[in-house]
């Protein structure tokens, strides 16, 4: 009995050390292999130094951060990794090169040890982290900034390229000579699936979350704009095919609102957009700041000749006069040449296909800042009232644009 008890346990202690030296040899592969991988237009990584011992490992990184039109941000990350049987774990220390910066830091958090950054790795490729950041605070000659605790984690599967972030922020304040801004309650989450067996397209979402937004008038003490409930969401997916991209976002307020005068309120803000069948590759190039002005300009006459579908299918508001609402769907056909319709942009009505439909309330007649458009367009049979609302209904198609029954000569 004896024999099998100090056998199980001399078996224990292989696998848990073979285990272990695993664990050391996967770990530096896969630190390598994604810091191999992060480099982009924006942010240049290199791993200055990765020295593995049997039960740790002591990794030096340094980042730097790309700015074409200020001082470049250059930071190193201080790695300690300790291995285990199935996992290793490890604890990161951050130092800015530039000393006046993390004096800065430093004095704005009242402590050196400002950031808390943790990770951890398995065997079955899962890599788990989490960021938290204390509370801090700036002031100096009538202006200022405080931020309450902010903390991030995020879940990232190496195996199948997918990933999770969840970002929370307390709020926060700024103060200027003239302005306050404050922001409460702020929630960030994200996920990123990218193609593989199991699935035949790239995926991305997100949603953005604030409770509220406010901004002062310091000088008068009076409202300059007031954000309530305020969710952001949307996301992307590939196309009918790989070169194309499809886009989607919406933004709901709760309660919005403009100026000192609380009549002014605008709530159940509700807007919802897509933009779909887009070329995916000059659609990338065009949302960084790398490229040449030539290649903005091919970018472009690309997207517009290759066509896009636009959709508006949710506008909605209750203003103090009453309820907006209203959709658009837009349709650009494939065939535009850019350089063309810059000569001729009556050449746009050939390609392009669409319908809309808007209410809005006959109070806005009354508004003096509005009220002479709609004048306008009643006038005009561009609005018909029906029901104290003012209706829009209008289509294109084939060169013939139709606005609530009436042909309207192009």
């Amino acid at each position: 009995m004896k024999k099998l008890a100090f056998l199980f346990i001399f078996l224990l202690v292989g696998v848990s050390l073979i285990g272990t030296y695993y664990v050391g040899q996967y770990t530096e592969q896969k630190t390598k292999e994604i810091l191999s991988t992060a480099n982009n237009d924006d942010m240049h990584v290199e791993m200055l130094s990765y020295k593995k011992h049997f039960f740790s490992a002591n990794v030096i990184t340094k980042i730097t951060f790309i700015d074409k039109n200020s001082q470049n941000i250059t930071f190193k990350i201080f790695t300690k990794i300790y291995h285990y049987p199935y996992k290793a774990t490890s604890t990161n220390k951050l130092i800015f090169l530039d000393p006046a910066f993390n004096k800065t830091l430093k004095n704005y958090f009242a402590s050196e040890h400002w950031i808390n950054f943790t990770e951890e790795i398995n065997l079955w490729g899962t890599l788990k982290g989490k960021l938290s950041i204390p509370s801090g605070s700036y002031n100096e000659n009538g202006e200022g900034l405080k931020s309450q605790p902010l903390t991030m984690s995020y879940k990232i599967d190496l195996n199948n390229k997918t990933w999770h972030l969840n970002l929370f922020l307390g709020g926060g304040t700024l103060k200027t000579l003239n302005n306050n801004i404050s922001l409460q309650h702020v929630v960030i989450s994200a996920s990123f699936a990218d193609a593989t067996l199991k699935r035949s397209v790239k995926t991305y979402n997100y949603t953005l979350r604030i409770g509220k937004l406010l901004q002062l008038n310091n000088q008068k003490n009076t409202v300059i704009s007031q954000f309530e409930n305020v969710t952001l969401k949307g996301g992307s997916e590939e196309g009918s095919d790989s070169d194309l991209i499809n886009t989607h976002n919406e933004l709901l307020i709760g309660r919005l609102q403009l100026g000192n005068d609380e009549k002014l309120l605008f709530s159940n803000n509700h807007l919802k957009v897509a933009i779909t069948e887009l070329y995916q590759q000059d659609l990338k190039l065009l949302t960084t700041d790398r490229q040449s002005h030539q290649q903005a300009e091919n970018a472009v006459a690309a997207l517009i000749n290759h066509g896009f579908i636009f959709s508006l299918s949710k506008f909605y508001s209750e203003t103090p006069w009453g309820d907006v609402n209203g959709h658009i769907n837009f349709t650009l056909n494939k065939g535009v040449v850019l350089s063309d319709l810059l000569k001729n942009p009556y050449l746009l009505l050939d390609y392009a296909t669409g319908e809309a439909k808007f209410s809005f309330p006959k109070e806005f007649l009354n508004v003096p800042s509005i009220g002479n458009y709609f004048y306008f367009g009643l006038k005009n049979n561009l609005l018909k009232l029906v029901a104290q609302k003012f209706i829009f209904a209008g289509s294109y198609r084939q060169g013939q644009l139709i606005v609530n029954g009436h042909e309207i000569v192009l």
